[in-house]
């Protein structure tokens, strides 16, 4: 089963709606995806990369600051890597209602933290590279 419909059948997301799904793009003449991109978007593209890797630096700058307390996590029980990440969340909401803006980017690096480590355990390629995340997932499937 899909994650989203597997989603969809626990009622997580609400049911498909035409409104909601991708549509197919409308072709636009003298653009495509081999296209070259044009001076603002190359500027959007810049903006973006730019916030990225501020982010990253801030990420890399909590995970070799928290090395020792972060290091097991190619090998930490998925249930526990997941209950933690809920927690970080937790965390970045809380900041967000009482904390300077400072603390809350680096609950936002926290939280990017987690979602670099399940997005590791995760098989990019179709693989079951991650034999207990496999379990876990098809458990869910059910």
């Amino acid at each position: 089963m899909k994650i989203k419909a597997f989603l969809r059948a626990t009622g997580i997301l609400p049911a498909a709606s035409p409104s909601l799904e991708p549509s197919t793009p409308v072709p636009i003449a003298g653009s495509g995806p081999d296209a070259p991109f044009t001076e603002t978007e190359l500027a959007k593209i810049a903006e973006i990369n730019q916030a990225i890797d501020e982010f990253a630096d801030v990420m890399r700058q909590k995970m070799t600051a928290n090395i020792r307390k972060k290091d097991g996590w190619r090998s930490m029980d998925i249930e526990h890597m997941w209950r933690l990440a809920m927690l970080e969340i937790e965390e970045l909401r809380l900041a967000m209602d009482y904390e300077p803006a400072g603390n809350v980017q680096r609950e936002c690096a926290d939280v990017g933290n987690f979602m670099m480590m399940l997005f590791h355990r995760v098989p990019s390629d179709g693989s079951r590279r991650d034999r207990r995340f496999a379990a876990e997932l098809e458990k869910r499937h059910v």
